[in-house]
C-alpha cells in the first residue's frame, strides 16, 4: 500500500488544465503559428497595402485565438478551484493493488484500478482518467521519496497492465 497527503493548489488545477487542454489541439496551434508566419514573410516580401489590409484581419484574429488559449486553461483552474473548494483542503490516497482511495472533506471515493482508462504522467503530476474529461491529479510533491514513487508506478501498471502508464512527447513539461 502506498499512502499520500497534501493539499491541492491553483497550480496543480491550471497544469492539469493546459496539459489537458492543449494536447489535443497543438497541432491546430503549430498549423496557425506556420500560416502566421508564412503570411508575415509574405508581407515582407511584398509589402503591398492590399496585401496587408487583406491578411491584418487574419493575423488578428489568430492572435486573438492564441491570448484566448493562453488565459482559458488558467481560468479554468481558477473557476475549478473557486467552485470546488473542497479540494483545497488536506487529501488522502490510499493506493493498493485492487485501486485507490481518495478522501476529502465531505467526500470520499474508492476506484479500481480497471475502471480507468488512461493514467498519464507530466513533468509535475500524474493524472489518473477515468473518462476522456475526468481525472484524479495526483501531485508529484505528494510523494514522500522517489523510492515511494517508484514503488507507486510499479504498483499502478500492475493494475491497469496490459496498459502502461503514458508519458506524453508533447505537453509533458506540465
Amino acid at each position: 500500500m502506498v499512502a499520500l497527503q497534501g493539499t491541492y493548489t491553483r497550480a496543480d488545477f491550471a497544469r492539469f488544465q493546459y496539459f489537458h487542454q492543449l494536447r489535443r489541439i497543438w497541432p491546430a496551434i503549430l498549423l496557425i503559428l506556420v500560416i502566421t508566419l508564412a503570411l508575415m514573410l509574405l508581407i515582407a516580401a511584398r509589402p503591398d497595402p492590399n496585401l496587408i489590409a487583406n491578411v491584418s484581419p487574419l493575423l488578428a484574429m489568430f492572435a486573438i485565438w492564441l491570448i484566448l488559449l493562453g488565459v482559458s486553461p488558467w481560468w479554468a483552474a481558477y473557476r475549478q478551484a473557486a467552485r470546488q473548494p473542497y479540494l483545497r483542503d488536506m487529501l488522502e490516497f490510499s493506493f493498493t493493488a485492487l485501486g485507490y482511495r481518495l478522501k476529502g472533506t465531505g467526500f470520499s471515493s474508492e476506484v479500481q484500478w480497471g475502471v480507468l482508462r488512461v493514467l498519464r504522467e507530466t513533468k509535475s503530476l500524474f493524472l489518473l482518467y477515468q473518462a476522456p474529461n475526468l481525472a484524479v491529479i495526483v501531485p508529484k510533491r505528494f510523494f514522500e521519496s522517489q523510492i515511494q514513487m517508484n514503488t507507486w508506478r510499479q504498483m499502478a501498471e500492475a493494475g491497469i497492465a496490459p496498459r502502461k502508464i503514458s508519458v506524453p512527447r508533447i505537453g509533458k513539461w506540465f
